[in-house]
């Protein structure tokens, strides 16, 4: 049979396609959709058939409609039917690649290989084959499979020699997960202190990366099919349902592994005030990231900028946020924690840099916050605020600035010991400011304070002004008094 024979007969199923969702709403009324996950229904796990991965069908409907596919049941004692066998005729325009096998009581065998009678590990079920040997999980691991549920069966197809249709895969008791789902993986993404010094509480940022995102399927007659049957995706406005552009988790705790979504963060409040879900985090995520989603505030709102100042004392630690999409596999489950070790980790690193022992860290300040403070004081580098590591509101602007660490009198009084410290100027840089440009500087001394000269020039070279100040040393201060106006281009500072 030629591939477009067979591809215009599996483009015809998609017709019949849309009178078997509609019969299989009709099968499953004793069960209902899982809020927030409308791919699952229950009680029993059933996945619901109206939203089947791509040329999956209820096997019963197919029969009916379709004439290729013969299921029967052996050991059929009214509703207890204990084996399958599945036929597909002659002359079929497809073979089966996969079937599921659901149990009257809970969940479904995955069968990806068949006895077909030649071989026990057929790749498919061809036309004039049949594959015996199926049965429903073994749901109490007692006393053998359970009676099936005969009105439940699901096959996926694909055109002959074509990628073989497997978009399912088995888990633990009898449960099954669509190998179609992204992975989402939670990240801590900012941190700081308060910038008010007595509550000496902290506030963290999470985003999130992709792992992982939906893609097209591919066996042959592919094109006739929907690319993504997720219910919790939302096509592209560009390419549809094509390529989603997003996945939405509710908010729902990590427990035993049931199939469903997880969106759950943990804190150890909950082990006195009782567990809790819902948090105010992120529900929708993007196919590109983003690593600014969510920040967790003392009132739990995200979007509320005056409250994050605070959001947690060090006892609240660790805080997780955990991710996984519904029908996802239990191995795409992704977690960021914050534990105590995490942040004495994290204040070891501003420590390291106060003392110019370490870079500046790379985890950005969360907005409104400060870097920790310094341990003794006696720091290279000063304390920052996240807008100055930012950069938005604090920023060294085009104005150069000359540093002159040797004055005359610095010259004279300099000591030949090397254990004296020397005075220089270790930095020197104009920044905007609400009240305009201001000169910022660091100077190392064995002193507590040291005078220098600031000269400030224009474009051309004239000079528009001399100062001298007086600045506190061993930290980056704002020289006060000292304005740089629109016109200055240059500014040179010396140690006085």
């Amino acid at each position: 049979m030629s591939a477009t024979r067979g591809r215009t007969s599996l483009r015809s199923a998609v017709v019949a396609g849309a009178a078997i969702a509609a019969l299989g709403a009709g099968a499953a009324s004793a069960s209902a959709a899982l809020s927030g996950d409308p791919g699952i229904s229950a009680p029993a796990f059933r996945l619901n058939t109206s939203t089947l991965e791509p040329a999956c069908y209820l096997g019963s409907h197919v029969t009916d409609l379709d004439r290729h596919i013969d299921l029967t049941y052996l050991g059929d004692d009214g509703q207890f039917a204990k084996e399958l066998h599945v036929t597909v005729g002659d002359g079929a325009a497809f073979s089966v690649d996969q079937v599921l096998v659901p149990s009257q009581i809970d969940g479904y065998s995955v069968y990806n290989t068949f006895d077909t009678g030649t071989v026990d590990d057929d790749a498919d079920i061809d036309p004039g084959q049949t594959a015996v040997d199926l049965f429903a999980p073994d749901s109490n691991g007692i006393d053998g499979p359970d009676a099936l549920d005969k009105s439940g069966v699901i096959v996926c197809v694909s055109d002959h020699a074509a990628p073989q249709n497997e978009p399912y895969q088995q888990e633990a008791g009898g449960l099954v997960s669509a190998k179609n789902r992204p992975i989402v993986a939670p990240k801590v993404t900012a941190l700081g202190v308060s910038a008010i010094g007595p509550l000496h509480t902290y506030k963290v940022g999470f985003g999130y990366a992709v792992e992982k995102w939906y893609t097209a399927p591919s066996f042959d007659g592919a094109g006739a099919f929907a690319t993504v049957t997720d219910p919790n995706a939302a096509p592209s406005p560009t390419f549809g349902g094509n390529l989603p552009a997003t996945v939405r988790m509710d908010p729902r705790e990590d427990g035993a592994y049931d199939a469903r979504r997880v969106n759950d963060v943990d804190s150890s409040a909950e082990d006195w005030a009782g567990v809790q879900a819902d948090f105010g985090q992120s529900r929708v995520f993007k196919a590109t990231g983003d690593l600014t989603a969510w920040s967790l505030s003392n009132n739990n709102d995200p979007d509320t900028l005056a409250h994050l100042i605070t959001f947690t004392a060090e006892g609240d630690l660790p805080l997780t946020w955990t991710l996984r999409p519904s029908l996802a596999s239990p191995d795409s489950k992704r977690s960021a924690t914050i534990d105590f070790a995490y942040l004495a980790n994290w204040n070891k690193q501003w420590q390291d840099y106060y003392d110019c022992k370490g870079p500046l860290p790379s985890l950005p300040l969360a907005p409104g916050t400060n870097s920790p403070a310094s341990d003794d004081g006696n720091d290279c580098n000063a304390p920052v605020s996240a807008p100055a590591q930012a950069g938005p509101t604090s920023t060294t602007i085009s104005t150069t600035t000359l540093i002159q660490n040797v004055s005359p009198a610095a010259a004279s009084a300099r000591s030949t010991s090397a254990n004296v410290v020397r005075t220089t100027i270790r930095s020197a840089r104009v920044v905007r400011a609400k009240s305009g440009r201001v000169l910022q500087v660091n100077v190392r001394s064995a002193k507590a304070r040291v005078r220098i000269k600031i000269t400030m020039y224009d474009a051309r070279g004239h000079r528009m002004g001399q100062v001298t100040r007086t600045v506190a040393a061993n930290r980056t201060v704002k020289v006060s008094g000292v304005r740089v106006g629109k016109k200055v281009k240059t500014v040179k500072v010396s140690l006085a």
